[in-house]
């Protein structure tokens, strides 16, 4: 079959790239210590997701499979590799995100978001593109989808002359982001029980 073409996302899209991410991530570490009961996930995911794809599009960039989204790319850009830049829909999403949590979960997330956040600060003091999720549908996995939605980015920043950063919660991930250069600058675990993680750096390419 011939290689899909990868596009950014159009909004009538979001839909469907909230469907694919909240498969790839049902089981994801971070998810389950967010979202523990599983009945709970089933309903709660596609709605964060698809929060988290409205705010991708409003304060970044994101990539997808043209046509049927089998996989999605969302990237911070390096003026907002953060989050913090003003999104003036941003007390909205995070109202809908709150909601699909609960109490529970919101804390959960926030206590995860604080702990990436000072490992962000403490290990970057330049400009990079922040991925802030991948996720490829489970039916399509291991077949180079996520190589071809992180070209884009990845290609821009080689030109541009910078690093690319992201956290990943998963051991497994370490290799396949290790191929597309990407190593790692630090590695814990979440308090209270929470999963293991690691932050991971990519320099560009000369």
């Amino acid at each position: 079959m011939p290689s899909p073409r990868i596009t950014p996302l159009a909004r009538s899209r979001i839909g469907a790239a909230a469907n694919v991410l909240a498969r790839a991530f049902f089981d994801d570490p971070l998810t389950t210590f967010t979202l523990p009961d599983e009945q709970r996930r089933i309903v709660a995911l596609p709605r964060l997701m698809r929060a988290a794809v409205t705010n991708g599009l409003d304060s970044g960039t994101v990539h997808a499979t043209r046509g049927d989204t089998r996989g999605v790319a969302l990237w911070l850009p390096p003026d907002d590799h953060d989050g913090s830049a003003y999104n003036p829909n941003g007390d909205l999403i995070r109202a809908r995100i709150a909601r699909a949590l609960g109490a529970d979960g919101w804390e959960r997330m926030q206590f995860v978001r604080q702990i990436l956040g000072d490992h962000l600060d403490a290990d970057i003091s330049r400009p990079v593109w922040h991925l802030t999720l991948l996720g490829v549908d489970p039916d399509y996995q291991g077949g180079g989808l996520g190589t071809q939605i992180l070209a884009p980015i990845l290609t821009r920043a080689d030109g541009e002359g910078l690093a690319c950063y992201l956290e990943t919660f998963k051991v497994t991930n370490l290799a396949f982001y290790g191929k597309r250069g990407f190593e790692v600058l630090a590695e814990g675990a979440i308090p209270g029980g929470g999963p293991p993680y690691w932050t991971m750096l990519r320099n560009p390419a000369l």
